[in-house]
């Protein structure tokens, strides 16, 4: 990660003219990024375009995050195509999770902004180009990323979609853009494996990969290639794009009606599971808010595995955005995974612009690390007024038990408490985020399974009782 946050300068004019110059006949041009980002035109936050096909249209999502030490302002593409959207709510994933994991214990002021611009969009492809700062207080790094759709189907491109099977083009594409490299102007600033300690300046036997390719878009007449920096840079200046004129490839690409691509897996439809329904047991839901923890959580996880029981988790989306690898488990051992806002803000002070952003937001986090979109939503402190009910499109999940764990902090008074306040049907509190609260929950279930009690997530809850909750509404308990 050090290596590829080192600290990028801005290039002097003579240096960008230099890089910039064509080589290798004027089909090919080598730029670097820092140079790309100073003229990339960001789509505007309230523009809409319509597109023909199972795209629909392109819109922008902005996304943000603020607290005394970091800023987050992500602006990123949406259409009809959920293939798409997903593609996009990862990368913006993604970046999130590098920019925490690498401020994480630093001092100083973090910012991330992320914004894109539609490169190509014709009646065959079209590629959204990804610019991404981030920014330290001594230091920066630009990161460019791309992704590729057929407008035809809606469905992911890989570089393979645009070339004629079996016309070789693997080898004759590696070794132009290595040509154009070896080739270009003010080449012994280029070095391979930029940062490392085998950093050197390209030799005659330097040469790349169809791997090296991967990351690549359309741009009017040119297949582009974003080059990993690690791979390849201007050195102490960061990574560096070739475009190749299409005119060059012309005998290995294939017809525009051609690229389809190939449908990606499946999105999953969540399929409840039966509830169970002894006519002699009394059923809760244990419910846990503000995770997930990368401590403490997994704790909990393990404990409800040996107890066989399922549980529901309403997690904060930025802990998820950290943690996606927790989230995954809960839902993949069971439990319902929910959503607790984004960034625990009290809903009743926020507009409904605010309260819609704060869903989003941990929508998409959620859904990007389960496979799943939410169900239910908790509003933090229980809080929904009437802008908060009339915004939200889903059921708020609040509690009827509540031992107030995150205040007494002590197993064996949590364990009591609940077990004290607990009615068949009831939806009990308590918070992942305390070894305290995790340390009674064996406890917990013990004592009143001994009591007749079984435990269910809170959908399954609400079948067994035929609670059907209302979005908008508040539901305290399923009975």
């Amino acid at each position: 990660m050090k290596k590829m946050l080192q600290k990028i300068s801005i290039l002097g004019m003579a240096l960008l003219l230099m890089l910039c110059v064509a080589c290798g006949g004027n089909n090919a041009r080598v730029f670097t990024v820092e140079s790309m980002a100073k003229d990339f035109q960001a789509v505007g936050e309230n523009t809409t375009q319509t597109i023909e096909g199972p795209l629909g249209y392109l819109a922008s999502v902005t996304s943000t995050e603020r607290s005394d030490n970091h800023e987050i302002h992500l602006s990123y593409p949406k259409s009809e195509n959920e293939y798409f959207n997903r593609s996009m709510r990862q990368l913006a994933s993604q970046e999130m999770k590098m920019f925490h994991a690498f401020r994480k214990d630093k001092e100083g002021k973090f910012t991330l902004t992320m914004n894109y611009q539609v490169a190509n969009l014709d009646d065959s492809v079209l590629s959204i180009l990804l610019l991404s700062n981030m920014s330290w207080p001594d230091g920066s790094y630009l990161h460019l990323s791309s992704r590729n759709f057929s407008v035809k189907t809606g469905y992911p491109l890989v570089l393979d979609d645009l070339f004629l099977a079996d016309s070789g083009y693997d080898e004759a594409l590696a070794q132009l853009v290595t040509g154009e490299l070896m080739a270009m102007n003010g080449r012994d600033r280029l070095v391979a494996n930029a940062g490392s300690a085998e950093e050197g300046a390209l030799s005659e036997g330097f040469s790349l990969s169809l791997a090296d390719l991967s990351d690549f878009y359309l741009e009017g007449d040119s297949v582009c290639f974003i080059l990993d920096r690690d791979r390849v840079a201007v050195k102490d200046e960061g990574a560096v794009v070739v475009k190749v004129e299409k005119a060059k490839l012309a005998q290995y690409l294939a017809e525009p009606g051609d690229v389809n691509g190939v449908e990606p897996t499946p999105i999953p439809t969540p399929v409840p599971t039966p509830a169970p329904h002894d006519p002699q047991k009394k059923y809760v839901a244990l419910t846990f808010d503000d995770g997930p923890n990368p401590k403490t959580t997994p704790m909990l996880l393990d404990i409800l595995k040996e107890k066989n029981v399922k549980a529901t988790f309403f997690c904060l989306g930025s802990n998820v955005d950290k943690y996606p690898e927790i989230a995954k488990r809960a839902a993949d051992e069971g439990h319902l995974v929910c959503s607790h806002t984004y960034s625990h803000k009290n809903l009743n002070k926020l507009s409904a612009d605010e309260i819609k952003n704060e869903m989003e937001r941990a929508d998409q986090a959620i859904q990007a690390a389960t496979g799943q979109r939410p169900k239910y939503i908790r509003p933090p402190y229980g809080n929904a007024n009437d802008t908060v009910k009339q915004t939200i499109d889903r059921p708020l999940v609040n509690w009827s038990v509540d031992p107030e764990d995150w205040k007494i902090r002590n197993a064996a008074q949590i364990t009591s408490r609940v077990v004290a306040a607990t009615e068949e049907g009831d939806i009990i509190l308590s918070h992942d985020i305390y070894s305290e609260t995790v340390n009674s929950v064996a406890g917990t279930i013990d004592q009143l399974r001994a009591q007749g009690y079984e435990f269910v997530t809170v959908d399954q809850l609400f079948a067994i009782y035929e609670t059907n909750p209302q979005p908008g509404n508040k539901v305290f308990e399923a009975k």
